[in-house]
């Protein structure tokens, strides 16, 4: 098999890495290889063995070879090797030590092959009539990405801490999007300008996936917040106990002069506000807090049935609104009195089933979709160890710990008079680069109704790359009145914002009311993924004919993807994808 130089384009990597060094002398977390599941071992054996009993060669091009190895690297490690051995012995020019070499390069890629999963490998066998028990439901034949190893080994040292107690990549995703989304309620006075107008750091993320998937791990991030909260509990118990005392003398002294006015009641804050609430009663909530807070619930049907019930009315609308930092008004008919918050800055953490996304968001028509970043867990039967432990600790404690240095960052953001971050020229430029072949492509694939998902992703990268920046220069950030992004964090915050669109896409399909569901399978969608690399007129009509296509549809798609640039034309008959 003669070898092919490599062009791998790295979602992870925008530019040449200048190995920035972390700010924090907190060594990266080693990350440990996840075992594979029994069924998936299970489903690779029958593939591979069907491909030697029928002397397939599903490694006919230097791409699909390659793209075999990182699959069954990301999902095997170094156990995938053997199986790499059998699949390529079909070829008719195997070598061994070429095969090894390969396989070397694929286990250290370092994200370059983050997005090829196992079910590469799966739709290879398919391709040329090899059948797998039970693939099509199954979840770790998924091929949504998971966040590569350099995006971890790139965050500031205060998130080493947040996912070393992570057992697998779904674990350490969710506890890096659960934390950025908390972390993202408390950063008071620091903004960025984002569409000319001022954005601050508010998150909404959203962990979807089966019972038992392991959504759980989510929870521990409230604790982040928790010594923000005593805190303010602290401050209430002296402010009530000031107030009793005043209460008492107003009650001995009210008879002697009715003109004495009584004391305020103090009301207390709360960071984290309960999701089963009245519209009035989170509207107060969050006025209180000075316009800010943080909705936590691990079921997300608690905050679905406030939307259901009509006596609660329209916390959709005020989370729509808080998203974008947009004026939220309520009238109190009792009071004959309109309060308003500007530029309200909420966040909000949620995990839950599928179907509780249903519950919550039937449809993206109204908008509270696209301002999500949803992040899907794959189903997870295996036992778990119960009794291990993480040093002698909680993760309770752990991540109380962790809440204990944010509050010294709370405090010192409290007494800034105000932060700007900022993106450099080049980031800014990289920035609109990609975000505009983005929402191109994805209108070009999934048509109109996915647009506002991926403009408002442009927004939540930007809030991430904001948050990386601030946690970065936590220790310094006091003396500061400007904040640029560093390449790092830029990078980070731009791969991560590339998973969670394609986890977005996954949770867009599941919308009943959703227009494009009626179309699935999305053939357009389905063809242009199938593409290789490079391809030209007999490689796509076979995929055509493959996935079922009519011909003269493939020409058509084929056109159109030229013309939206998503394809260019090379030479003659020869086309390139522009990934």
């Amino acid at each position: 098999m003669s070898e092919v130089k490599e062009k791998c384009f790295n979602p992870h990597d925008w530019r040449e890495s200048k190995q920035l060094p972390l700010v924090e002398d907190t060594p990266p977390v080693k990350l440990e290889q996840s075992e594979p599941s029994p069924e998936l071992i299970a489903n690779i054996e029958q593939v591979v063995k069907a491909i030697e009993d029928n002397k397939l060669d599903i490694t006919t091009t230097y791409p699909k070879w390659r793209g075999v190895g990182f699959g069954l690297a990301d999902s095997c490690g170094e156990s995938g090797r053997k199986y790499y051995h059998r699949i390529s012995k079909q070829y008719p020019e195997y070598d061994e030590d070429e095969c090894d070499l390969q396989y070397d390069r694929c286990l250290k890629a370092d994200g370059t092959g983050d997005k090829i999963k196992i079910a590469t490998l799966f739709y290879l066998a398919k391709e040329a009539g090899i059948g797998v028990s039970n693939s099509e439901d199954s979840d770790h034949l998924s091929p949504l990405p998971r966040l590569s190893k350099i995006v971890y080994d790139r965050v500031p040292g205060f998130f080493h801490q947040v996912v070393k107690v992570g057992t697998n990549d779904a674990e350490r995703d969710i506890l890096l999007i659960g934390a950025l989304a908390t972390i993202s309620a408390v950063l008071p006075n620091v903004r960025g300008i984002y569409d000319s107008r001022n954005v601050y750091a508010n998150l909404y993320a959203f962990v979807m996936g089966k019972p038992g998937s392991g959504k759980s791990k989510l929870d521990p991030c409230r604790k982040l917040v928790k010594a923000i909260q005593d805190h303010y509990n602290e401050l209430h118990e002296q402010e009530y106990a000031k107030y009793q005392a005043k209460m008492a003398m107003y009650k001995a002294q009210k008879k002697d002069d009715p003109s004495l006015i009584p004391p305020v009641k103090p009301k207390k804050k709360l960071i984290i506000l309960p999701a089963n609430n009245t519209a009035p009663g989170m509207f107060d909530l969050v006025n209180n807090n000075g316009g800010w807070g943080l909705i936590f619930e691990t079921e997300a049907d608690a905050l679905a049935n406030a939307f259901r019930n009509k006596d609660f009315g329209s916390i959709n609308d005020f989370l729509r609104k808080a998203f974008q930092h947009e004026t939220a008004s309520s009238y109190r008919k009792s009071e004959q009195e309109l309060f308003e918050i500007e530029e309200p800055k909420l966040s909000v953490v949620l995990s839950g089933t599928p179907q509780q996304v249903l519950n919550l968001i039937p449809n993206a028509e109204n908008g509270l979709f696209s301002r999500f970043g949803f992040y899907s867990t794959p189903s997870n039967n295996r036992w778990k160890d119960v009794f291990r432990e993480f040093k002698g600790t909680t993760l309770d404690d752990h991540f109380q710990m962790l809440g204990e240095r944010l509050l010294v960052l709370y405090t010192a953001l409290l007494q800034s008079s105000g932060i700007l971050f900022e993106l450099t020229e080049e980031q800014q430029g990289m920035f609109n680069q990609r975000y505009d072949r983005l929402q191109n492509q994805n209108a070009t694939l999934l048509g109109d109704h996915f647009d506002s998902v991926v403009k408002r992703m442009g927004l939540i990268v930007f809030r991430i790359a904001m948050i990386f920046t601030v946690i970065r220069n936590m220790d310094s950030i006091t003396n500061s009145e400007s904040l640029v992004c560093n390449d790092d964090d830029f990078n980070n915050a731009m791969a991560i914002g590339e998973v969670l669109l394609e986890h977005s896409k996954h949770a867009f399909r599941g919308l009943k009311e959703t227009p494009i569901v009626k179309q699935l399978p999305n053939h357009k969608e389905r063809f242009y993924n199938a593409l290789p690399e490079e391809f030209d007129f007999q490689t796509y009509s076979e995929i055509a004919e493959k996935i079922g296509l009519n011909p003269k549809t493939v020409q058509k798609y084929v056109r159109e993807f030229c013309n939206k640039g998503l394809v260019q034309k090379i030479g003659h008959n020869q086309y390139k994808k522009n990934i």
